[in-house]
């Protein structure tokens, strides 16, 4: 378990994509609504940037998550650990 990781995280908005890449432009794979968990497994990653999200400024960092045993991605502002 390095820098904390893998943890438990939540959505603190609704429609929050989960990407195949971590780029607004990629595949969306599903949405998680407000109070939805996903499983972080690791620091943030940079990638593409994204608009305001989830009362937040842009960015351009994403969580790395399991998404059914795959390697997906979501806006790092839309979630906080549980």
């Amino acid at each position: 378990m390095a820098d904390g990781f893998p943890a438990w995280y939540r959505a603190y908005g609704d429609g929050v994509n989960i990407r195949t890449r971590p780029d607004s432009g990629a595949t969306s794979v599903g949405q998680m609504q407000t109070d939805d968990r996903i499983l972080v497994t690791a620091l943030p990653v940079t990638g593409g940037e994204y608009g305001p999200a989830c009362g937040s400024q842009p960015s351009n960092r994403w969580y790395p998550v399991d998404h059914f045993g795959q390697l997906r991605y979501v806006i790092m502002t839309c979630l906080e650990r549980v």
